[in-house]
């Protein structure tokens, strides 16, 4: 069936047309500069890990201290401005982080867990208190370990909370104590 009468030209109203064009301006200004713009990227060389999955030589919560076996597209910086603790659940001494270090990692097995059936805690959390930075803590349950980030230091000592918290039974927190140069 077709329309009674002739069809009407649609207009477009002066305000559609401005919105039209600063959003069709907009997207034309990105698009340029996400295509033009490289000095802002910056490249890194990234290297694969020799190791097979399953070979049993690496975890996800054991990376290497000295770089050499580094894990899929983990980029290496060229300095050694961080440290890597064990954590020690009985240990009391203060870690003593290498001279010109800014940064560490922290790394070991869940606490509390001794004689138990070593249950993964629900949440780990790492604390610098001195400096109040959080860590971002990964849990590898499958091998009862945990890593983090790279948390930052202050010179001179610097207490590192490390909370363990257990679904059904009370939280195990560890305090050490993390020495930097001054």
């Amino acid at each position: 069936m077709s329309p009674s009468g002739p069809v009407k030209p649609q207009r477009i109203s002066p305000l559609e047309l401005a919105i039209f064009l600063l959003v069709l301006g907009v997207f034309s200004h990105s698009s340029y500069q996400l295509f033009t713009d490289f000095r802002s990227v910056k490249t890194q060389v990234l290297t694969l890990n020799s190791s097979s999955p399953g070979s049993g030589t690496r975890t996800a919560a054991s990376p290497s201290t000295d770089g050499a076996d580094r894990t899929t597209a983990s980029a290496s910086t060229g300095s050694n401005d961080f440290s890597q603790f064990e954590l020690n659940c009985d240990s009391v001494q203060p870690l003593k982080a290498a001279p010109g270090t800014t940064r560490f990692r922290l790394t070991g097995g869940f606490c509390g867990t001794a004689g138990e059936q070593a249950a993964a805690p629900k949440e780990v959390a790492v604390r610098n208190t001195t400096n109040r930075i959080p860590a971002s803590v990964y849990i590898d349950s499958t091998h009862s370990r945990f890593t983090t980030d790279f948390v930052p230091l202050n010179p001179g000592e610097n207490t590192v909370e490390v909370d363990f918290k257990y679904p059904g039974r009370s939280d195990v927190n560890k305090r050490i104590t993390v020495v930097r140069d001054r």
